[in-house]
């Protein structure tokens, strides 16, 4: 896979394809409960490298619905985007989407920057809590710098 592209300054939406091994459709993530609560959540942290380590400075956190206690920068960046249920998944395979407004890509660090993130997505209790990692997609991005005056 490339790496993904982020341009700093720039309002930007990543939609990523995301299918299980020898799936024909992509992986319906938007999916809820019997009782509306949904199913699943993801979380996404980007670090830049230390080293051979992957726990560098933290440049961003993108999540899936709202937290608690609330934080802005983060909620509601990541959304699914395809249902078991729809007749026509996306022909292009995307079922996930990441968000960046203007404001949140003015926070990226403004270099020539190759960073990393662990994109997780749990499995939910009908009553909203995490049980477990169901799916981990590691994801590269180059930050290209933004030109100002």
């Amino acid at each position: 896979m490339a790496n993904i592209q982020l341009q700093r300054g720039q309002n930007q939406q990543i939609d990523v394809a995301y299918k299980l091994a020898n799936a024909t459709n992509p992986l319906p993530l938007n999916t809820t409960h019997s009782n509306g609560a949904p199913s699943f959540d993801a979380e996404l942290v980007i670090r830049k490298k230390r080293g051979d380590s992957f726990m560098g400075q933290i440049i961003d956190v993108l999540r899936h619905g709202a937290t608690t206690p609330a934080s802005s920068e983060s909620d509601s960046r990541i959304l699914f985007g395809y249902t078991a249920s729809s007749t026509n998944p996306p022909s292009d395979g995307t079922n996930i989407q990441l968000k960046w407004s203007t404001a949140q890509a003015s926070l990226l660090p403004n270099e020539d920057v190759t960073v990393y993130g662990d994109l997780k997505i749990f499995t939910l209790s009908d009553g909203g809590v995490r049980e477990q990692t169901a799916h981990h997609i590691r994801l590269t991005f180059d930050i290209k710098t933004e030109i100002t005056s």
